[in-house]
């Protein structure tokens, strides 16, 4: 059953986890290097990059120029070390989504021209729901203290738009997941302190990142195919239009999807109370 937060219930989180706040925030920092260790060995143990190759890789992409040159050469090197590279993908998208690093989008749309359309999306969702569920985890044992302190009015926001919903909570989790009223990072470390149960958010996960997964991996597949033929396609530009139309819709309509989905469970709600 998941709790309903407020302001009283914050300050009193903070006083309960007042002494713990520095072992953990000790223990979240062992974690983090382990971690950070772990994908640091397993990009170590890769083949080696060229030195122009590093230069490309090892960089923030500002612009789709960057994010072209990465995919080629990624795809390149995954061709001759496929399983390889299918590991430091994984590792390094658990990583980012474990400790709520941004990046995960970057790696999602490289997916697409990495593995294709159908495996990119596979490996992405799986990965994702994971990389989450292991936030939420971590959220739960060892970051409740840091959590109450950075963002306590995006936890009570959650909770407020959860308390609306709360004998539906599996549909509605699911439904911000498709839309973007809430970040996921806010989701993720947020649903163990509200109550929110690991198979319901590991549920709503996967199958809510779906639509978006298909999304990203689908932009990715397309722009590798316009950098291996060396230009674009009338049906490329098609597509990408498509997409980009698509991703945006629940950002256009999110307050008229938001609507819409208070109104069905409004009526279900009632006709239970009815019945």
């Amino acid at each position: 059953m998941t709790k309903e937060i407020t302001q009283e219930d914050i300050e009193k989180l903070k006083k309960e986890t007042q002494k713990d706040f520095k072992k953990n925030a000790t223990w979240l920092a062992v974690l983090f290097v382990i971690f950070a260790s772990i994908i640091f060995y397993v990009i170590m143990s890769l083949p080696s990059f060229t030195q122009k190759e590093r230069d490309i890789l090892f960089r923030i992409p500002r612009e789709g120029k960057d994010l072209d040159q990465m995919s080629k050469v990624i795809m390149s090197y995954s061709d001759t070390n496929y399983y390889t590279m299918l590991a430091a993908f994984v590792c390094l998208y658990l990583f980012l989504q474990t400790f709520s690093i941004p990046g995960p989008t970057i790696l999602s749309i490289l997916s697409g021209a990495l593995f294709g359309g159908v495996k990119g999306t596979c490996i992405v969702s799986v990965s994702a729901t994971m990389g989450a569920s292991m936030a939420y985890c971590v959220s739960w044992t060892l970051g409740k203290p840091l959590v109450v302190r950075l963002i306590p009015g995006a936890i009570i926001k959650f909770s407020s738009m959860v308390k609306e919903h709360r004998h539906n909570v599996l549909s509605y989790l699911l439904f911000l997941r498709i839309t973007p009223l809430l970040p996921s990072i806010i989701i993720n470390i947020s649903s163990p302190i509200l109550g929110i149960p690991l198979p319901t958010f590991m549920f709503a996960t996967f199958v809510g990142l779906i639509p978006v997964n298909i999304v990203h991996c689908r932009t990715g597949l397309i722009l590798s195919e316009i950098s291996q033929l060396g230009g674009t396609s009338i049906l490329q530009i098609f597509w990408l239009f498509v997409i980009g139309g698509i991703a945006l819709i629940p950002t256009l309509f999110k307050k008229k999807l938001e609507d819409k989905f208070d109104q069905v469970t409004h009526a279900k709600e009632n006709q239970k109370k009815d019945d």
